[in-house]
């Protein structure tokens, strides 16, 4: 036999050896059990967790039917937990990954609430940042602005539709939220039987009166105006209330 010819088929033996030690490698990685499960959850402003490393365990085990650390890891679906993760009304996001050591990553990033509904009629519930309707937690209530009384109907795809009253409250708080001045300030915004806002501060007793949801802008800039030059002056406790009703103008009634 040629030499070349023993080379060739020494090449290919030693192929077919690699090959078959890499398909032992992956069956035995396959039939491994998951040794540890990392459940990180990223944690709001102040620290808030609105769901817990248990909460996250026992909707995979209630969907699936066992445990993750009971699981080989051939049969993980990676894709599959991340969707049953992000149905989680708390839940914004979720990565899963399975490292070297057979330990499986969950990374949870979890929903921002942007205010509170706590409506006449009963309903509470929190609202996030991008208008998606979230329950109360069990674990911690966050420190968000809360919206009273006659509070319009949420609908999952409100910022859809044209002219869904709600569009109108998420506008306005979306605005109070992003403002410095405004944002530490407004604690409660309350809507009455025809649709009137008014708005409540942390510090004070007065009521902010800003009327139907129309030219929300100039009275939100009218306000702090107010804040900055009316009130270091005359005080915090001075006035009743805070009239934004009318155009161009801030009308105040004294305590």
């Amino acid at each position: 036999m040629k030499e070349s010819s023993i080379k060739k088929m020494t090449q290919l033996a030693g192929i077919l050896l690699a090959t078959m030690l890499l398909l032992f490698a992956i069956n035995q990685k396959n039939i491994c059990l998951i040794k540890k499960v990392d459940v990180n959850i990223e944690n709001l402003i102040d620290n808030v967790a609105l769901i817990d490393k248990q909460d996250i365990l026992l909707r995979i085990e209630r969907k699936f039917g066992h445990r993750l650390r009971k699981v080989a890891v051939g049969k993980l679906n990676f894709e599959a937990l991340e969707g049953e993760l992000e149905k989680d009304p708390f839940v914004k996001s979720a990565e899963v990954y399975l490292d070297a050591n057979e330990t499986i990553h969950l990374n949870i990033t979890q929903r921002e609430p942007l205010f509170r509904i706590k409506a006449d009629d009963g309903r509470d519930f929190l609202v996030d940042m991008t208008g998606v309707k979230m329950p109360l937690s069990p674990h911690a209530s966050p420190r968000v602005l809360v919206v009273t009384g006659n509070v319009p109907v949420h609908h999952p795809n409100f910022l859809k539709i044209k002219d869904h009253p709600f569009n109108d409250l998420f506008d306005l708080v979306l605005e109070l939220s992003a403002d410095r001045l405004l944002n530490p300030l407004i604690e409660q915004v309350n809507i009455d039987e025809s649709l009137v806002y008014t708005m409540a501060p942390k510090v004070g007793d007065q009521k902010i009166l800003l009327g139907v949801n129309e030219n929300i802008d100039s009275k939100l800039e009218r306000l702090k105006v107010f804040y900055q030059e009316g009130l270091p002056v005359e005080g915090w406790n001075k006035y009743k209330t805070i009239n934004l009703t009318f155009d161009g103008i801030v009308v105040c009634k004294k305590v």
